[in-house]
């Protein structure tokens, strides 16, 4: 019988379903989803949710990450890295120990995500977009957007080192333009922005 090919995200479902030897019916079952769903994923014709990747992944015993970019054949080296604790986020971005290292270039446990609540970043980083933040920076390393410590809360602020050695901290929306200049001693860096994250939520 010919190999099924693990190029796409269906190729790699139907491959995990002939090596499990689950049937469409049964992974259906698990994952709590209609069987014509599974049989469109399969053939490429949809694009699954991220909670049917991850409940897939974890019923093949596969990392969501390998399932979703095939990436790192064993796909078993999966880390997830999620909001610092004291937020009340439950999204999570999965990766190989790996591929964290090669696109972050830190430790996956030195980063987290961060979701940006106001417009303040616009129209550079839009309200309600995740970003990546490395937390190996607690201080001003160049020009870049910095996750500070603003009161009781955090927020993003563009931050450029000046020949006087002060910062200038402002904000990237023209439409409520602000900024301030202060001491790097008077100011809190918790982490570097380092990119930002896409969703795309599929129906």
């Amino acid at each position: 019988m010919n190999s099924i090919s693990t190029d796409t995200l269906g190729g790699r479902i139907g491959s995990e379903l002939k090596r499990s030897g689950i049937s469409m019916r049964e992974l259906a079952r698990r994952i709590d989803i209609a069987q014509p769903s599974i049989s469109k994923w399969c053939s490429n014709q949809a694009v699954p949710r991220v909670i049917y990747l991850e409940r897939m992944a974890k019923v093949f015993g596969v990392s969501a990450h390998w399932l979703t970019y095939g990436e790192h054949a064993s796909g078993r080296d999966e880390v997830v890295i999620r909001p610092r604790p004291e937020s009340s986020e439950t999204i999570g971005l999965s990766l190989t120990a790996d591929s964290a290292k090669r696109t972050f270039g830190t430790e996956a446990n030195k980063l987290s995500l961060f979701t940006q609540e106001s417009d303040d970043m616009a129209p550079t980083i839009r309200s309600g977009s995740l970003v990546v933040i490395n937390h190996t920076i607690n201080k001003v390393i160049g020009s870049g957007v910095y996750l500070v410590q603003v009161g009781e809360t955090k927020e993003l602020r563009r931050i450029q080192p000046l020949v006087d050695g002060t910062l200038d901290i402002r904000i990237d929306n023209p439409k409520r333009f602000a900024n301030e200049i202060a001491t790097d001693d008077k100011i809190v860096i918790l982490g570097k922005v380092l990119s930002t994250v896409s969703v795309k939520h599929i129906r």
